[in-house]
């Protein structure tokens, strides 16, 4: 009801928990004609008691759950004026900002958004991660949906009491179970709902004040993950009316449009908002020459952290271009998480590692970085211009997990069909780190329930998916890992052997745990002093997670001058001459999924002796110059070793090609988006190889 002068009525709604040293300092400052509505979260303080002092006539509110998603429904459901203001209770919100607020509705906005970050505004509260946090997630949903939000998570915004239709949010009744939006994530989640509906926006500059007393209940990190959850929700959602019926555009005299409101009520218009006109942006790509197959986006490691997914990123990518009927981009995951946290943080973006190049023909976006910043958004334009009809996720560490949630968001948004490809269900050192394994367990799944398939290179990694993720009702797809000829020292021709008779053994990987390498030098230690002067063993390799027990076997070795320890990652042109001058690979490793080092041992045609263990069995199992040895067993290991000298000299033909991945890929790219419910054997692929997640 509006007062008799003919100003709005004003509710102000203030959620509490154990506020009741902040409420005098907040309540001086309301409007004295305002509605005040406190909702309590059963507070053990006297909170109620302080502001019945301070306002008798406030109306007191109890919660019906949870949260301050839920206070904010309660105290929605008690309002009662024409505009409906949400003020924290902290004394972080300035209250005599409200006019500001009501300016911008009486000027014709349907919902005044507070900012700390237009001109006018700022915080003395913001840490750096919350500041880069809501950057990032401020970005990702304007992207998604179309909006030019400033500031997403801030909760100081106004409303005329007309748009809760819109919000959505039920109060309920005392005792009900937990509902979603009712915690911290109510802001995003109000301020999507708000540009889904097509109302119109103004950004109100506002300055956040540190809290006075107390301690806030926000938890960045996990807050923060609710936020993101709620974000890849309420993207996917259609935009509607309050009654469910599609909105329509408002008329052209009320554009949706965001606006700057000053702290002395005047209004500029500064930006559009509100959902863009997406079929006109896919009608401008729409132009594009017209390819005779599906757009493929694949998602994978960049440079500046490399690893052997950076190499197979790069290796998948060509041969998809190579691939007449497909038309290839790639997004690339830059910066992976601080480098200090880093096992090679001494390397990172050291770009004389690294020669390999991208083809000129694929376009390359390089890349997204761990804390997003504008990263994400430049990342998900790229994949907007680009309009693939499937992408591909590369999986290998939980780092990229959040980034990889909201580009599947916008990609399923989009029509896309989205694959997961496996190299392993979870590195194994970030394992080891408290709380990394829960917390892919928990959110892994959730992207594997956005996908439309997933890939494994092995029988025994899809066995692998199956155990650790259940059953999700996806379509496990087993395509090949295809060669890496780039590495394959002298093309696949191994050098002649050596006049003096010496076999040239190389351990080729980054020291860990599970590579067994402790193995490799027990049984070399075991040899006798005549059979070690026929061997030379050069071990190369960057030590990870404090594995110093190799390097310390080394160094005591009675066979140490047969030993050559280059222990560090290797450039390309390094790794080009290390198997070049190898007459013969070991690899003992004690579990594996796959094997970067046995692809470039095979593309070489070099001999190899490996453990009969995980996805290598299969692996090996089909190359003929492969011995394959027990896991753990150094006394096999020695008389493999024995046995090695008369196997070198010969070129051992590889049993993969990209070619045959490329294939085995498009005959899954043709079943997901033939509208199939799981892709089929096509061209002569085994039934094996597609895996049913529900057997």
């Amino acid at each position: 009801m509006s007062s008799s002068d003919g100003a709005p009525s004003i509710s102000i709604v203030v959620p509490t928990l154990n506020e009741a040293r902040n409420l005098s300092h907040v309540f001086a400052r309301l409007p004295a004609d305002a509605e005040i509505i406190v909702v309590d979260g059963r507070s053990t303080d006297n909170t109620i008691e302080v502001a019945r002092s301070l306002r008798p006539d406030a109306v007191i509110v109890h919660q019906t759950r949870r949260g301050k998603g839920n206070a904010l429904a309660c105290g929605f459901a008690a309002a009662t004026g024409d505009v409906i203001v949400m003020l924290d209770a902290d004394g972080s919100a300035d209250p005599g900002e409200i006019d500001a607020f009501v300016a911008a509705l009486t000027a014709g906005a349907d919902y005044a958004k507070g900012s700390r970050f237009r001109a006018g505004g700022g915080s003395s509260d913001i840490t750096r991660f919350r500041r880069a946090g809501n950057a990032a997630l401020n970005g990702l949903v304007n992207t998604l949906i179309g909006s030019n939000y400033s500031d997403l998570c801030y909760g100081y915004n106004a409303f005329w009491r007309h748009c809760l239709p819109f919000l959505a949010l039920d109060p309920g009744e005392h005792g009900t179970a937990g509902q979603w939006g009712d915690g911290f994530e109510v802001e995003t989640l109000i301020n999507m709902r708000v540009s889904r509906a097509g109302l119109q926006v103004a950004e109100v500059p506002s300055f956040e004040h540190r809290r006075m007393f107390g301690v806030s209940n926000l938890n960045a990190f996990s807050d923060g993950l609710r936020v993101l959850r709620t974000i890849l929700v309420e993207s996917r959602q259609r935009r509607t009316d309050a009654d469910g019926t599609r909105l329509r555009r408002r008329p052209s005299a009320r554009p949706a449009s965001v606006t700057t409101v000053s702290t002395g009520g005047t209004v500029s218009t500064v930006a559009t908002v509100g959902p863009t006109d997406v079929a006109g942006a896919d009608g401008a790509a729409a132009g594009r020459p017209a390819t005779a197959g599906p757009r493929v986006c694949i998602v994978g490691s960049g440079w500046e952290f490399v690893s052997g997914i950076s190499y197979y990123t790069h290796q998948l990518t060509q041969s998809f271009d190579r691939t007449e009927n497909l038309r290839t981009s790639t997004v690339l995951m830059r910066r992976l998480l601080p480098a200090r946290f880093y096992p090679g943080r001494a390397r990172v973006g050291d770009a004389s590692i690294v020669n390999q190049r991208y083809p000129d023909t694929v376009p390359v976006f390089d890349g997204v970085d761990w804390f997003w910043g504008p990263t994400m958004a430049r990342a998900l334009a790229f994949l907007r211009r680009e309009r693939p009809d499937v992408v591909v996720l590369q999986w290998w560490t939980g780092t990229v997990l959040h980034s990889y949630l909201a580009i599947a968001a916008l990609a399923r948004a989009r029509g896309a069909k989205v694959v997961v490809e496996f190299h392993e269900t979870q590195d194994t050192g970030e394992a080891t780190r408290p709380g990394v394994a829960a917390y892919v367990d928990r959110v892994l799944p959730a992207l594997l329930r956005r996908a439309d398939a997933m890939v494994v290179h092995s029988e025994h990694d899809a066995a692998a998916v199956r155990e650790r993720f259940g059953n999700l009702g996806r379509p496990v797809a087993v395509i090949p890992h295809g060669p890496y000829g780039q590495h394959a020292g002298s093309a696949g021709v191994p050098a002649p052997r050596r006049h003096d008779g010496v076999t040239n053994l190389l351990f080729f990987g980054t020291i860990r745990p599970y590579k067994g390498l402790e193995d490799l030098l027990s049984a070399f230690e075991m040899l006798t002093d005549e059979e070690a002067a026929g061997f030379r063993l050069t071990v190369v390799g960057e030590t990870w997670e404090g594995h110093t027990l190799p390097a310390r076997m080394i160094e005591r070795s009675r066979h140490r001058d047969r030993i050559v320890f280059v222990n560090r990652y290797v450039t390309d042109v390094e790794v080009n001459s290390h198997f070049a001058n190898a007459d013969a690979v070991v690899l003992p490793y004690r579990r594996s999924s796959a094997s970067g080092p046995l692809h470039v041992t095979m593309a070489a045609g070099l001999p190899v002796v490996v453990t009969d263990v995980g996805g290598l069995t299969e692996i090996a199992g089909q190359y003929p110059g492969a011995t394959l040895v027990p896991p753990a067993d150094v006394p096999a290991l020695l008389a493999a070793l024995r046995e090695l000298p008369a196997r070198c000299g010969r070129h051992y033909p590889d049993p993969t090609s990209w070619a045959e991945t490329a294939r085995r890929y498009q005959d899954l790219f043709d079943g997901l988006l033939g509208g199939a419910g799981r892709p089929e054997p096509v061209g002569g692929a085994r039934p094996a190889d597609l895996a049913d997640t529900a057997a």
